[in-house]
């Protein structure tokens, strides 16, 4: 019994020691850091990815005291100064630590980038221009992120194919050419911006026709630990249950998340490029897939890194559809999508001059004075009433003036009318719109909507005043709203993540 328990004993040690011998160099080995992984010298090996469980939502705000960082703070007369003159107060001292990077195509390097490079992008030092041809603008070198996967890839995809016979070069891709390629710029151009400049706090993706308070931006993200998994961006929805930032308002990625993203990018104990794994990995997802921020989406979740909404602080909108209301008020503005060009380089200058040291920009600044909705004046060939709009009540006896009769009695019918703010007369139709918007301009013609409803079939019956927009908006009504709603410093509403309240 003896000798049966000895033996029993010596195999047990044996059998310990032969799995000590095993697990333990395994252990030191996967948590050991990598040597050379460009710039992660002490980074460990990310532990297997899983989506983690959805958290209960908590939709409020964040009781933050920011400072703009903007040396002055504001510039007066800004709309006769020089770039240069203004970008002497741009603190560049925080790109060393936030990384901009624009994405775009080389069909509008001439129209959309070189607007970006006049206003919103003008002060960035150290930007990065990803694109779908190598050349260089404006003294920027743009970089095909294409170009970076291997030609295995490249050459298997029909959607790739005006990218490959050079038409995407030459610039006569067709638009859906162009479109069709663009969602293979998304994930190597993660890959791209983390061998360029790695370890960066914070990566600030956006389109060349984004437009971005850096301000704003500047004062959210002092208040986020970079090294966390973040994904911020405006929700739109992907797969059932899933959720990506919209490319077009932008979105932004710390550096924890990045680290995860491109870990497979890096051989781990040379620290050698091994390319675009992040891509490769994910090639006919994304080929299979129409859109770049969707398939985005999906592959950060599957990293484990869940989007983090801020709509309306990103948004959608461009300044002339914003939707005025307690939603677009007092909320910080980070980032909008499609200015109008005059707007893209009016607002940015516009923002120099109302900059303010403790109180970010936020939506009622955009209304009371880029837009100043109290003194907007009556409008030709401009359409207001695009959202929200419902047609004028005809009047059930002919001792009330018809609202359709003309623009003049359209207008007084709206005055009169609780719940219409603005109002647009067109093919002798009078309309109400119930929101705040400002509209844009458009030429004589039907709506949208009115050729929807199959208006085209009367054409003939209207000449062309008849067909010309007339927009017009009750500023009284306007004015009493506004200065109802005056968002002093306390009443800033920096709203916490949530991707329920969405566009």
């Amino acid at each position: 019994m003896l000798r049966s328990h000895t033996s029993l004993r010596r195999t047990f040690l044996i059998v310990t020691a032969v799995l000590l011998c095993i697990i333990v160099p395994f252990s030191l080995l996967s948590s050991a850091p990598f040597k050379h992984l460009n710039g992660w010298l002490t980074s460990s090996a990310t532990p297997e990815l899983a989506i983690p469980a959805s958290a209960p939502e908590v939709q409020g705000t964040y009781d933050w005291a920011t400072r703009s960082s903007f040396d002055p703070v504001r510039q007066l007369d800004a709309a006769n100064k020089s770039i240069e003159e203004l970008c002497a107060s741009f603190p560049t001292h925080l790109l060393d630590e936030i990384q901009p990077v624009l994405k775009t195509g080389h069909g509008v390097v001439d129209s959309r980038v070189k607007l970006q490079l006049q206003s919103v992008s003008a002060c960035l030092s150290n930007l990065l221009i990803f694109s779908d041809k190598d050349e260089q603008f404006g003294g920027h070198d743009i970089i095909d992120v294409i170009a970076d996967l291997r030609k295995n890839f490249t050459d298997s995809h029909p959607d790739l194919g005006a990218w490959r016979n050079g038409s995407i070069a030459r610039g006569d891709a067709t638009r859906k050419q162009g479109w069709v390629t663009d969602k293979f710029k998304f994930l190597p151009a993660i890959s791209r911006a983390w061998r360029m400049r790695p370890n960066r706090r914070w990566y600030v993706f956006y389109e060349a026709d984004t437009y971005i308070v850096w301000d704003n931006v500047f004062r959210l993200l002092e208040n986020f630990d970079p090294d966390e998994l973040q994904y911020f961006g405006s929700p739109s929805p992907g797969a059932p249950g899933e959720w990506f930032a919209n490319g077009g308002p932008g979105y932004i990625i710390s550096r924890g998340a990045m680290r995860r993203l491109v870990e497979d990018d890096w051989n781990h104990e040379t620290g050698a490029y091994l390319g675009s794994k992040l891509m490769e990995s994910n090639f006919d997802f994304v080929a299979s897939d129409c859109c770049g921020d969707s398939t985005l989406g999906a592959v950060l979740l599957k990293h484990g890194i869940v989007l983090k909404g801020l709509f309306p602080m990103f948004t959608v909108h461009n300044p002339n559809g914003i939707p005025f209301a307690d939603k677009h008020w007092c909320q910080p503005i980070l980032t909008m999508h499609k200015p109008q060009e005059e707007d893209a380089l009016g607002l940015w200058r516009w923002e120099w001059e109302h900059r303010e040291l403790r109180r970010p920009l936020v939506y009622r600044d955009l209304a009371t004075s880029y837009i100043d909705f109290g003194n907007l004046d009556a409008r030709e060939d401009w359409n207001n009433m695009k959202n929200d709009r419902f047609p004028a009540e005809v009047p059930g006896d002919s001792s009330t003036e018809d609202p359709h009769e003309s623009f003049d009695a359209c207008g007084r019918a709206c005055k009169a009318h609780h719940d219409c703010w603005q109002w647009n007369y067109h093919i002798r139709k009078c309309h109400f719109v119930r929101a705040l918007r400002w509209g844009l301009h458009e030429e004589p013609g039907l709506a949208k909507f009115e050729s929807n409803e199959g208006a085209e079939y009367a054409l003939e019956e209207w000449n062309i005043e008849d067909l010309r927009f007339r927009a017009g908006w009750d500023t009284e009504k306007i004015t009493r709203w506004m200065d109802e709603r005056p968002c002093g410093l306390d009443d800033v509403r920096w709203v916490t993540p949530s991707n329920k309240r969405i566009f």
